[in-house]
């Protein structure tokens, strides 16, 4: 039970970043440029990769989540690469604005791992 409450309170606290920033999208993005679908899906690949390091904490030695974290910023890597070369157009108007998403969500779900294994010991 206590490793499922610390589970969900880092999922909602990634939630809620994500949310802050799909807000700071909505209310700048016009002035920016920004694309919707590009900024979804950074949000959809840390999100997904933030699943299954969940899954791992619940349902598995917590001494793996090192390994998998780092298969995961590989994944995430080079799913972003992807997700930049299928908006090319719009990546290359605002670079500095994706990367800055990208190290955002990349930091908070660092972060959110490095809490549940201290919250493990």
């Amino acid at each position: 039970m206590h490793k499922l409450k610390n589970s969900l309170l880092c999922l909602v606290s990634f939630l809620i970043i994500g949310f802050f920033c799909t807000l700071f999208v909505y209310q700048f993005g016009q002035e920016y440029k920004i694309n919707n679908k590009l900024q979804l899906g950074l949000f959809s690949v840390h999100l997904i990769g933030f699943l299954i390091i969940l899954g791992f904490y619940n349902f598995t030695k917590y001494k793996e989540i090192g390994f998998v974290f780092l298969g995961l910023v590989v994944f995430k890597f080079f799913a972003v690469a992807f997700l930049f070369y299928q908006f090319k157009s719009d990546f290359v108007s605002n670079t500095v604005v994706y990367f800055v998403f990208y190290w955002i969500y990349l930091t908070v779900d660092m972060f959110l791992v490095l809490r549940l294994l201290k919250k493990q010991d």
